[in-house]
């Protein structure tokens, strides 16, 4: 077997795979909990009817989180040809969770209460995949990498009213060729990043949605732009002497 700089044999396969399960079963997850109190020495924030509102962490039920991950790397050395210069990895990540979720609402009388919702584990994407394949062959490189990952969850609501991420993807790619010359090590390179969003695409930072709600009702309004002025393409050369 050939070992190459990567540390692998161009005729084995490394796949990965792993599990992860834990019970919280007596402090479970944080969340704010929100006080109503009176204090006559507070004057910089008084809500209705005069009473200030303070938010301390406090923690939830107990319950369950389980996490999945498969990871596969492999040389194509058993293809024919230019093909079996290829390399792939392919990973995806699963995790999920059963975590009541506590959250602030407001009783017939106006009261602040503490509501005991079931919903997704908080800031933590569902699913997370990756994907690269990859060519190297006497100077000659190259790498395509893809990301995906599914909306997760800021802050949750009584009435569905989310704060929601969106889910995302990108693409990058890199060719570059190396070669000696003139008593130096030269690489000319083309890289590409951000390749799926044009200069025009807004990057929707938050929403709010009825995404991880109970409700019938399907919605998704923008909160937050941001403008990263879409793909990028760069091509130079590099020389080490």
């Amino acid at each position: 077997k050939i070992i190459n700089q990567k540390g692998w044999s161009r005729a084995c396969a490394l796949v990965d795979k792993a599990a992860f399960y834990r019970r919280c079963a007596t402090h479970g997850l944080p969340h704010p909990e929100v006080h109503a109190v009176y204090n006559r020495d507070v004057h910089e924030f008084r809500p209705a009817r005069g009473h200030p509102l303070i938010a301390k962490p406090t923690h939830g039920e107990g319950g369950p989180i389980w996490w999945l991950e498969f990871e596969l790397l492999r040389r194509l050395d058993f293809l024919p040809g230019f093909l079996s210069d290829f390399g792939v990895l392919a990973n995806a990540t699963y995790t999920n969770g059963d975590f009541p979720t506590l959250v602030s609402a407001r009783s017939d009388d106006n009261e602040i209460i503490q509501l005991s919702l079931d919903r997704p584990l908080r800031d933590q994407a569902r699913w997370v995949y990756n994907l690269s394949l990859d060519y190297d062959r006497d100077g000659f490189q190259g790498r395509v990498i893809y990301t995906s990952q599914s909306a997760t969850v800021d802050a949750f609501d009584e009435f569905n009213l989310n704060t929601v991420v969106p889910s995302y993807d990108t693409l990058d790619a890199r060719l570059s060729y190396t070669f000696e010359n003139l008593g130096g090590l030269w690489t000319i390179f083309l890289e590409g990043d951000d390749l799926l969003r044009d200069a025009k695409d807004a990057d929707i930072r938050s929403t709010t949605s009825s995404q991880f709600g109970d409700g019938t009702a399907v919605f998704s309004y923008p909160q937050a732009y941001q403008f990263n002025g879409g793909r990028t393409v760069t091509m130079g050369v590099r020389a080490r002497f």
